[in-house]
C-alpha cells in the first residue's frame, strides 16, 4: 500500500468511526411510547404539551356530549384540550363504550396537532435545554438510585480551565523572595 492510499484509508476510517461518536453526549430520554407515557404520568404536566381526543366526522353525538366535544370546520369532532395526565385519564374513563371504540388520541404541541414521536422529541428537547426538570419518582429503592446516577453524565461544578496557571501570584511571590 502506498503512502497516499494509507492516508486516504486513515481519513475514511476517521470519518466512518468519527461520525458514530459525534452525537454520543446527546441522551435519548424515551426508548418507546410506554416510557414516554410513564414519564408524562410521573411529570403530570408539561408546558406547551396538551392532549385531545378526536371522533370521525360521521359520528353522531348525543346532546349531553356536545358540551365536551366541538365540531371543527372539516367536520371532525374534537374534545376540549386536556392539560394534565390526571385529567386525561379521568376523561378517558368517562367515555362510554361506543365512544371509546371509535375515539382517536392526539398530542397537541402549542395547540397544533402532532404525532407521538414529535411530542416525545419536544419533551426531550425541553429536558435537554433544562426548561423542565423531571419529577422524582416515588418509591425509589437503592437499586433504582444507582440506575438513576448512571443516567446522568458527569458535569464538573466549576470551570477548570488553566488551573495551574490561574494562581500566578504564587509564582511571583516565590520569585520575589530573596534567597538566603
Amino acid at each position: 500500500m502506498s503512502f497516499v492510499e494509507k492516508r486516504i484509508l486513515g481519513v475514511l476510517l476517521v470519518l466512518i468511526f468519527g461520525s458514530t461518536t459525534a452525537f454520543c453526549q446527546e441522551k435519548t430520554y424515551f426508548s418507546d411510547s410506554t416510557s414516554f407515557f410513564e414519564f408524562l404520568s410521573n411529570q403530570e404536566q408539561v408546558p406547551g404539551l396538551k392532549f385531545r381526543f378526536t371522533l370521525p366526522a360521521d359520528f353522531q353525538l348525543s346532546a349531553k356530549d356536545t358540551a365536551t366535544w366541538k365540531r371543527a370546520d372539516i367536520g371532525i369532532w374534537y374534545s376540549i384540550p386536556i392539560d394534565s395526565i390526571s385529567q386525561l385519564t379521568r376523561f378517558g374513563s368517562e367515555l362510554d363504550s361506543v365512544l371509546a371504540s371509535s375515539v382517536n388520541f392526539q398530542y397537541l404541541i402549542y395547540d397544533e396537532p402532532s404525532t407521538q414521536e414529535a411530542a416525545s422529541e419536544f419533551v426531550s428537547a425541553l429536558l435537554r435545554s433544562n426548561d423542565i426538570f423531571p419529577e422524582e419518582k416515588k418509591n425509589i429503592n437503592s437499586q433504582d438510585l444507582v440506575l438513576l446516577a448512571q443516567d446522568s453524565p458527569f458535569q464538573p461544578g466549576f470551570n477548570v480551565g488553566f488551573g495551574y496557571f490561574s494562581d500566578f501570584k504564587i509564582f511571583v511571590s516565590i520569585r520575589s523572595t530573596p534567597y538566603c
